[in-house]
């Protein structure tokens, strides 16, 4: 395979092969392979089909392996006509499809997904239930059996993409069932509602993990490896695609299935990364957490004007020194010195970066994203804890 990973590689360099590119300023494509796996990707000419058919003729004499017809499929565009389709059908001696199956477990699809997409999610979960008896298991035996198992099965599928809300319904009922020991013929009466029992054991929960809140970890997980893994394939695609900054920033609200699900894990990632001021021009000083955990905007009402909605962290470091007067707005005393003893480096070629607030060694991280997703029973158990402390 890498003798024809080398060969596409290098007819694509010269000319002989025309890949597509991802977007006007996007990577060129011309293959993906993963073990016998083999995606190629081009334009739709006559010229192309028969240089890949020579190549792969080629291949299969002297490895002496040979292609699959039935197994073997082509995706065209909206763009190519019918006739066109025929042809290069024809030269390679493959059949046309509108559908490629799944790739790794996951459907490869260009439109928006949907409940039928991921009917075979609830199928796989249902069928690890039948071998089990429900009625010999404790309430602490079914919960085990839903963090080890059950919430496993789905979480595979949820690390690329956001799957939709009736699916992720779905399987919160089916554990939510298999919990308290219903089944289709005898319904039980659930005792907590659901939104306790998925809560973090810390927050007096069961620490099962709704389905919802782990997709959306996941897409949060999504937006840290776009902001971090810079010269992966598939960063290059979308950033250069969606012309998407290499600095953490909101993204576009229309675009691929991908990319929109990335975009609902964004928020959550955006609350949880804090920065760290080398130079300075790359972090609103109002906008984004660095001094605090939260930004400084969060300790304000009313909304800002435009100047300081632009307003930059070197902006108020002008030579290196802080300079108080620059700011709109009274601070502390004890948040003034914060800020002025942020070392703030003008001459030195240094640039701003970013680190996982709730993780100690600054990565990202699962477990604090999901409490960080609990945000608002968290401040409500400390405001309790409060209050409890000073009776």
């Amino acid at each position: 395979m890498e003798f024809l990973a080398l060969t596409i590689t290098k007819a694509s360099s010269l000319g002989y092969w025309k890949g597509s590119k991802a977007g006007r300023r996007g990577p060129s494509l011309s293959h993906l392979f993963f073990a016998d796996d083999l995606l190629f990707i081009g334009k739709a000419t006559k010229d192309n089909c028969i240089f890949l058919k020579s190549v792969l003729d080629f291949f299969c004499d002297r490895s002496g392996q040979r292609i699959n017809p039935s197994k073997s499929n082509i995706f065209f565009s909206n763009n190519v006509t019918e006739p066109l389709r025929e042809e290069l059908c024809n030269i390679m001696g493959f059949s046309h499809t509108n559908y490629l199956g799944k790739y790794l477990g996951i459907p490869i699809s260009a439109k928006r997904p949907c409940k039928q997409d991921y009917t075979f999610i609830l199928d796989k979960v249902r069928a690890k239930l039948e071998g089990w008896k429900t009625k010999f298991f404790s309430i602490a035996g079914r919960t085990t059996l839903i963090n080890s198992v059950l919430a496993s099965i789905p979480n595979f599928y949820m690390q690329s993409i956001m799957l939709p809300s009736s699916i992720l319904s779905s399987i919160d009922r089916i554990a939510r069932d298999f919990l308290w020991g219903s089944d289709l013929d005898h319904r039980k009466l659930h005792l907590v509602k659901w939104e306790q029992v998925s809560l973090p054991k810390c927050l007096g929960g069961l620490g099962i993990r709704s389905a919802k809140e782990a997709n959306t970890t996941a897409m949060a997980k999504l937006n840290w490896r776009l902001f971090t893994e810079e010269d992966k394939l598939w960063n290059m695609v979308l950033k250069r695609k969606y012309n998407i900054s290499s600095r953490p920033s909101t993204l576009p609200s229309n675009g691929s299935p991908v990319i929109n699900s990335i975009r609902k894990g964004n928020n959550l990632f955006l609350k949880g990364i804090k920065w760290t001021p080398l130079d300075g021009n790359d972090i609103s000083f109002w906008n984004d957490p660095w001094v605090l955990n939260l930004p400084l905007s969060s300790m304000l009402q009313g909304p800002l004007s435009e100047a300081d909605n632009n307003l930059l962290v070197a902006d108020i470091f002008p030579n290196g020194l802080f300079d108080p007067s620059l700011i709109s707005y009274p601070f502390s005393d004890c948040l003034l010195d914060t800020i002025k003893a942020t070392p703030i480096s003008k001459t030195m070629a240094s640039q701003d970066s970013f680190a996982w607030n709730g993780s100690p060694n600054g990565s990202f991280s699962t477990k604090s994203t999901c409490i960080l997703y609990f945000k608002a029973y968290i401040f409500c158990f400390m405001n309790v804890s409060k209050i409890f402390c000073n009776i």
